[in-house]
């Protein structure tokens, strides 16, 4: 994926996550930077889905070949970092307590 459609992406949940997700807007920065940088090349894939499904704005990465998902989920008002896809295991879970701690687990994966 190319940074430019990454960077796109980024900005409108930054804006919605102002009025809508509050509890993770400090995160974000720390967060898409580390997926950026930290990700396996090219293996970044975001997509829109609807708050119905439990989570929002999934993105896709690749860390040393393996296939993680980060989304919004609304009850828990966390944005999860999922083992494989939306429906994998829940690894990690990010909001403003604990942006600090983003680089060093993405890093970790």
């Amino acid at each position: 994926m190319k940074n430019k459609e990454f960077y796109s992406h980024f900005k409108n949940v930054s804006a919605n996550a102002e009025h809508h997700a509050p509890h993770v807007n400090k995160v974000l920065v720390p967060l898409a930077f580390s997926i950026l940088s930290l990700s396996d090349e090219g293996s970044i894939t975001p997509a829109r889905r609807s708050k119905f499904g439990g989570f929002t704005n999934p993105v896709k990465f690749r860390k040393n070949g393996n296939p993680y998902t980060a989304s919004y989920n609304h009850e828990k008002s966390k944005i999860l970092i999922r083992k494989k896809n939306s429906k994998g295991e829940v690894i990690y879970e990010f909001d403003n307590n604990n942006s600090d701690e983003v680089s060093e687990i993405i890093e970790s994966l």
